[in-house]
């Protein structure tokens, strides 16, 4: 069996929210290093590189195969079970989605996953 493909059952496999990070860990870890020789999905994304990083989190480009179009990816750095993370990404979410101009981005989908 491949890392790659140890590095995957593992995530999937993982039951609580300890072994939900370490494994989050590894994804990551092996998406940094170049590890790459099978396609990363998350949710319904397919992500093909990484753009950048900041503060909150790292950017990839993604696919959608549902729609069939290129998208940005946003995966944050804070814990998903840090009280009040999931109510204040939706309601930035939110937020984002009412703007309408060039310069801003549009939002299509928010989540965890």
């Amino acid at each position: 069996m491949t890392r790659w493909n140890q590095l995957r059952r593992e995530r999937f496999a993982a039951g609580d929210s300890l072994e939900i990070e370490a494994a989050r860990a590894a994804v990551a870890s092996a998406l940094f290093a170049g590890l790459q020789p099978e396609p990363v999905c998350v949710g319904r994304y397919v992500l093909q590189r990484r753009l950048g990083a900041g503060g909150m989190g790292v950017v990839f480009t993604a696919r959608d195969p549902s729609l069939e179009r290129d998208v940005a990816v946003k995966l944050l750095n804070t814990r998903s079970d840090a009280p009040g993370a999931d109510d204040l990404l939706l309601r930035e979410a939110r937020k984002t989605a009412r703007l309408v101009h060039p310069n801003v981005v549009t939002i299509f989908d928010v989540g965890t996953h």
